[in-house]
């Protein structure tokens, strides 16, 4: 978290660390913003893929089970520095966000597909889009009425 000694830019730069860490990605970009896929109902009650901007406030717990944000604070008593685990503000939030710092450790995607669709490779090979996220083409596929 910022603090006297870090400033927003090296959180931001943590936090995507962090996130491009985990086996499954929480958090992706579509061109500068923030976006994270999930499934909405359309007006026939068929569940659709999108995705969706993750906001400031929803930001604040999106992370949570997976990332723990803490401070360093000083207790008195034992005279000694401890972490406190803290939720982030809605500022801090809003500054990572827009944090290109963060923004450039993201995976970028760069198209949807709800199902796995056959490509050719680069080298002229075909294979069929795995379910999630694929590094080399930037797509991601659903699959299944539940993010896999």
């Amino acid at each position: 978290m910022p603090n006297e000694a870090r400033d927003l830019a090296d959180t931001g730069h943590d936090l995507g660390m962090a996130l491009a860490a985990l086996p499954r990605p929480l958090l992706f970009r579509r061109g500068r913003v923030p976006v994270y896929p999930d499934w909405v109902t359309d007006a026939d009650g068929h569940p659709v893929p999108t995705l969706v901007p993750l906001t400031s406030a929803a930001a604040r717990t999106h992370f949570s089970n997976q990332i723990e944000f803490w401070k360093t604070k000083f207790d008195q008593r034992t005279e000694s520095e401890r972490r406190v685990t803290v939720t982030l503000s809605k500022s801090e939030c809003e500054g990572l966000l827009e944090s290109r710092q963060l923004l450039e450790q993201l995976p970028e995607i760069t198209a949807l597909h709800p199902r796995p669709l056959p490509i050719f490779n680069a080298d002229g090979t075909l294979r069929l889009l795995p379910v999630g996220y694929d590094a080399p083409t930037g797509i991601y596929t659903y699959g299944t009425a539940t993010i896999t």
